[in-house]
């Protein structure tokens, strides 16, 4: 099927275009060889009245009038006559074109023309054409010419087209005119000439497309056969695979596209093969692990995905002040301190994020003891920031702080700090090409608010709500790109929800804003 249809839409698109040229050629053939061939040989006309005026103009020396028309002659199919003030004939090419011939002497008596027998012997069909001493042509030089012949005019020359005499239609152009003395000059071109020179080069144009057509037709059938019969082999490769089948192989033949298609075929069934099996054990494994451990909460899963997604962001920073030490980044002993200062704090914070985590699924939604203390809002956000400025810098990001209140609440101070964390690394991941994040700090009437606007791409209404819910994904494929698990914002919910405040997002004309509040601080109220 695959041969037969390769073949077929080779074979079409190749005679349509081969037929597409012929049949461009043979029109702009018949359309345009014909104008510019004409075009050419009234420039020639007028060349040579050009070059005769001035001869005439100057001294009419007969043997250089005669070098002209013979120049003339080598490369234009034209008839010169030239009659002097008494309408004896001078010139007449027609001898000119014959080796044999013999012109006028120098006295200028005798007319150049042909010998008697040549020019008597001049026959077209049955019929003699009495063109004896030009005078026929001298009829002509006096003819009023028509206003639908005539193609161009002139002072000295006019262009015109006429039909053969005899009632013989033969079209012939003319350029008769004067020269200097009062002499009389006519030029002649036939155009039949060219009108079948261009039916037989369409012709043969014709044999040729249809003979290169019928070669093309075959050369394309052995060809396509030959590519077709490799690439029905992988499709069926294809299809095995399609079937877990991965026992068939493509042999190359060769180094062309086709066969190192073949050889990336080959390895991808290996690696599916390997894959697909070790899934196969791993999937065996897990059955078993489940019958054994059928009875594991929900909780327990959702420990492991947020822990996987919490530690990412230390990590990440930890590897970027390591790869800084390690490349002499910090030039300085401040420096290499401030470095191995936040790698030790990242660590930190991986290891009590893990141990706080762990509190948090076996206490299964009970109250859970929180290190809380007095804290400033706007401490907690800056110091957040700062440990992302290198992923700032990185990805280009222009970050605006507005922060106008210190946003004085009790908390814990790492949890607070996770959830601005998770703010910030989010907007990261869904920033835009302006590249702008706004963070600010606010205080309300009984409650400080932290929110941080991004731009980019709206959030639609109808995830708004779920954005929130554990593992939930607006763009599964944006969220995959950037490492996310869909549990930084359902761990935000929890620690808010924790501190008893309040949160949400915002869509706006440019970019998206998230934030959380939190109870303000009161003198009157208990310190821990």
């Amino acid at each position: 099927m695959i041969k037969k249809s390769l073949t077929r839409k080779l074979i079409v698109v190749f005679s349509a275009i081969l037929i597409a040229i012929i049949t461009l050629i043979t029109v702009f053939n018949s359309l345009l060889l014909s104008k510019v061939y004409r075009s050419k040989k009234i420039t020639a006309m007028e060349t040579l009245h050009q070059s005769l005026f001035a001869e005439y103009q100057n001294s009419s020396d007969k043997d250089l009038v005669v070098e002209i028309v013979k120049d003339t002659l080598t490369t234009e199919n034209l008839r010169v006559f030239i009659w002097d003030n008494e309408n004896n004939l001078v010139i007449d090419s027609f001898p000119l074109s014959y080796e044999d011939e013999t012109t006028a002497d120098n006295s200028g008596k005798e007319p150049l023309q042909a010998p008697k027998q040549q020019r008597d012997d001049r026959a077209f069909g049955d019929k003699q054409k009495n063109f004896r001493f030009g005078r026929m042509e001298l009829f002509l030089f006096y003819t009023e010419i028509k206003e639908e012949n005539l193609i161009s005019e002139n002072e000295n020359y006019s262009i015109f087209s006429f039909l053969s005499f005899d009632n013989y239609e033969e079209e012939t152009l003319c350029l008769r005119g004067y020269l200097p003395g009062e002499h009389k000059l006519l030029i002649q071109m036939p155009y039949a000439p060219i009108d079948e020179a261009i039916a037989i080069t369409n012709t043969i144009l014709l044999i040729v497309g249809a003979v290169m057509l019928i070669i093309g037709v075959i050369i394309v059938a052995i060809t396509s056969r030959t590519i077709a019969k490799p690439v029905k082999e992988l499709s069926q490769i294809a299809k095995a695979m399609e079937g877990l089948d991965f026992t068939r192989k493509y042999h190359s033949k060769g180094s062309d596209e086709i066969s190192s298609l073949g050889d990336s075929i080959n390895s991808l069934s290996s690696k599916l093969e390997a894959t697909i099996n070790e899934l196969r054990e791993k999937n065996e494994k897990l059955l078993s692990d489940i019958e054994l451990k059928s009875k594991i909460d929900t909780q327990r899963k959702e420990f492991i995905a947020n822990a996987s997604h919490e530690l990412k962001t230390p990590l990440a920073l930890i590897s970027g002040y390591a790869e800084g030490l390690r490349d002499n980044i910090a030039d300085s002993s401040e420096a290499r301190e401030l470095y191995t200062d936040v790698i030790i704090e990242e660590a930190g914070k991986m290891d009590k994020i893990i141990r706080q985590m762990l509190d948090l699924v076996e206490l299964d939604g009970e109250d859970k003891p929180i290190d809380i203390r007095l804290l400033h809002l706007s401490d907690i956000v800056a110091e957040a920031l700062d440990s992302f400025n290198l992923v700032f810098k990185s990805n280009n990001i222009s970050v605006e702080r507005n922060f106008v209140a210190q946003g004085l609440f009790e908390g814990d101070r790492l949890r607070i700090s996770q959830a601005v964390s998770n703010f910030i690394a989010n907007a990261i991941n869904h920033v835009d090409e302006n590249r702008i994040i706004k963070a600010s700090v606010t205080e309300e009437a009984d409650r400080v608010r932290f929110s941080l606007f991004n731009s980019g791409a709206q959030i639609p209404v109808s995830d708004m709500e779920n954005i929130w819910e554990r593992f939930y994904k607006v763009d599964k494929a944006h969220t995959r790109e950037y490492g996310g698990s869909g549990l930084g914002l359902s761990i935000v919910r929890s620690v808010i929800e924790l501190h008893n405040g309040e949160y949400g997002a915002l869509n706006h004309p440019d970019g998206v804003e998230f934030y959380f509040t939190l109870p303000k601080y009161k003198e009157n109220s208990n310190e821990l």
